[in-house]
């Protein structure tokens, strides 16, 4: 965003970093009063030039402790992630780091998306296990337990993913990253953020 900024600026001179209107950077009493209370140069190239560099400086600092959260189980990354959400907010006010506060939002979305894909991976390799066993003894087992070792863990929570028999079949399920997803009931129709498998496939009538 910063070297957008960079190339998009003439040389002649620029808008105030500090109002989102795009005032002309001019050297009137609010734009003394701007600089004055932030601490920045009078020389609006100067200005304009702290304020895309300290953005650069704190956005790199945060996305390297955001970029080790991509490996760490979900609990861990969105607890780590929310920490520095929370450090952004508090100086979204601050010229110092606005884009860099608004760089970081586009994170905030990582640790949720990543155990999305895990758990809709993980009950789909899970439900083939399950029908393997199934092909072999006759019958779908009364656990997870009995059919894999480990068991498959639900990446929300780290737990077990939740498994009940019904009927002739099965429901499968991750509990979901608000941790109360019960596996829903047999012909409704799942929403877009449950991840389960149901066998025997079910077919949904309506909406």
């Amino acid at each position: 965003m910063t070297e957008l900024q960079r190339r998009m600026t003439p040389e002649k001179l620029m808008s105030d970093p500090g109002d989102a209107s795009g005032t002309p950077f001019e050297k009137s009493k609010e734009y003394r009063l701007w600089t004055k209370k932030y601490e920045y140069p009078t020389d609006p190239k100067l200005a304009v030039a702290r304020f895309l560099d300290m953005n650069d400086a704190h956005y790199l600092a945060w996305i390297r402790r955001i970029l080790p959260l991509a490996d760490r189980p979900y609990p861990e990354a969105l607890a780590g992630l929310t920490a520095i959400s929370r450090e952004a907010d508090r100086h979204v006010a601050d010229p110092d780091y606005s884009l860099a506060v608004i760089s970081i939002g586009m994170w905030s979305n990582l640790p949720v998306t990543k155990a999305r894909l895990q758990a809709r991976a993980e009950t789909v390799r899970t439900a083939a296990a399950l029908l393997t066993w199934k092909t072999r003894h006759g019958h779908f087992p009364d656990s997870l337990a009995e059919c894999l070792h480990p068991t498959p863990l639900d990446p929300f929570d780290l737990h077990a993913l939740r498994y009940r028999k019904e009927g002739e079949g099965f429901v499968l399920y991750s509990v979901g990253e608000h941790g109360k997803f019960d596996g829903g009931r047999l012909g409704r129709k799942p929403r877009g953020n449950e991840y389960l498998f149901r066998y025997p496939r079910p077919v949904y009538t309506g909406k």
